[in-house]
């Protein structure tokens, strides 16, 4: 019942149901095609109502390059959505990519 990608290492997962009962899973290597997120606004808005108000959240965004030293790091950003690169310097970095 699985779909694999050709490339992709394989793993054995599996989902538990709250009842035990358990059925074979997919890993995001298993989906063919780029990786997509799915926006829930019930998870969305709870993790919003956990953040500072000082923290910045950036959709369209993929970091493209990261270099650090002992005082931070430069991030080179790319907004998918504006077509746009800009690097910025940062003291941390979070999040994925």
């Amino acid at each position: 019942m699985s779909t694999s990608v050709p490339h992709a290492a394989h793993t054995d997962i599996t989902v538990t149901h709250a009842n035990g009962r358990r059925r074979p899973g997919m890993s995001l290597a298993d989906v063919p095609g780029r990786p997509w997120i799915m926006l829930r606004g019930d998870a969305e808005e709870g993790a919003y109502s956990t953040l500072p108000g000082d923290v910045e959240v950036r959709y369209s965004t993929v970091p493209t390059a990261i270099t650090q030293d002992a005082d931070g790091v430069d991030v080179t950003l790319h907004d998918t959505a504006a077509g746009t690169t800009a690097t910025e310097r940062f003291e941390s970095r979070w999040g994925a990519g």
